[in-house]
């Protein structure tokens, strides 16, 4: 997506922020320098990877990632969560 946000103007930083007032972020990069920036509208893209089930019969399970490399689908499926990707498989 971060071709497509750049080609729409949206400026990507890839830090760890936190809210700091009204329309303000502190961000800290990965070197643990900070700023500070202000805008109208962020948009908050946390990222995340799918894990594995840790219970009994989790061997049994795939991730989301599984699914979409797959190249049938997988059939009867049982869906465990309710992110926009669980809800994309289901």
């Amino acid at each position: 997506y971060r071709v497509q946000l750049r080609e729409l103007g949206v400026t990507y930083l890839n830090k760890l922020g936190k809210f700091s007032g009204p329309n303000q972020m502190e961000l800290t990069d990965n070197k643990g320098k900070k700023s500070t920036i202000s805008a109208a509208r962020f948009v908050i893209a946390v990222g995340g990877r799918p894990s594995s089930l840790n219970i009994p019969g989790g061997e049994f399970a795939i991730t989301s990632d599984d699914i979409f490399m797959k190249a049938t689908a997988p059939g009867k499926t049982c869906v465990i969560g309710a992110g926009y990707v669980a809800l994309e498989c289901a």
